[in-house]
């Protein structure tokens, strides 16, 4: 297990959050499965739904494909970036329950849980405008009492991507409301492609310049040791399915 997270580790790199808000940025998401053999038909449907009901602003609406892990082949529909204000202001009236129960849900086999995760902006790095392409998502389960140390580990990180002006941001993403399946935080990487993942990561290099030497061992071993669980998951933006072009903007 520690040489399975040292190699992940040896990978990371700094991830982009979507879009601004006034006051903080949170998303709505969950899972979807679409009905055999109705691909084409949830994908023009939602299509029309989403640029119709949800194109840019609080209630912009991102799709993405899951490729790999239990969840492969699902999608996952993200509504953000938002607050809890604006999610009361959300889209009801003009036909936009009906549309949705009509012409997109009969091609939906099943929904995941509706999760919310609110974005730290102290531990998050920015750097500028990106596109959503590709994404890395780590899933994380905090061991019990170690929030605090969690917390820890990620501003040591953050020290690493300013130190080193890192060109691709990181973000952190709170669950907001307890559940059963054991997510406490969601860390994502944007990339630009697939490709991405046959690079070099030059993250121990970079960490250790600023912590100094040995500092990724210690670094793993506190992360194996306060942490209980990690899905990782790559999801791939659908902007047919999205309500625009998955440009992203820098947060302020």
């Amino acid at each position: 297990m520690k040489h399975f997270f040292k190699v992940a580790w040896l990978l990371l790199v700094p991830i982009l959050a979507f879009g601004q808000s006034p006051d903080y940025a949170m998303f709505e998401n969950f899972y979807f499965t679409p009905k055999n053999g109705h691909g084409d038909d949830l994908e023009k449907a939602m299509s029309s739904h989403n640029k119709k009901y949800h194109p840019v602003g609080d209630h912009a609406a991102q799709v993405y494909t899951v490729l790999n892990g239990p969840n492969a082949g699902k999608y996952i529909w993200s509504m953000g970036p938002t607050t809890w204000t604006k999610i009361e202001t959300r889209p009801q009236e003009e036909g936009h329950d009906g549309d949705w129960d009509k012409n997109v849900s009969i091609h939906i086999e099943s929904y995941d849980a509706t999760d919310f995760y609110k974005m730290d902006d102290k531990l998050s790095h920015f750097t500028g405008p990106f596109d959503l392409n590709v994404l890395r998502v780590w899933s994380v389960d905090v061991g019990e009492g170690h929030g605090k140390h969690f917390k820890r580990l990620l501003e040591r990180i953050k020290e690493v991507n300013v130190a080193s002006e890192s060109k691709l941001p990181f973000g952190v993403y709170w669950r907001q409301l307890s559940g059963s399946h054991g997510v406490d935080v969601v860390l994502i990487w944007f990339v630009d492609s697939l490709a991405w993942f046959d690079e070099d990561g030059d993250f121990a290099e970079r960490y250790e310049g600023v912590h100094g030497e040995g500092a990724m061992d210690d670094l793993i071993d506190d992360w194996n040791a306060i942490t209980d669980r990690v899905d990782m998951e790559i999801w791939r933006y659908v902007p047919d399915m999205s309500g625009h072009d998955g440009k992203g903007v820098q947060r302020d």
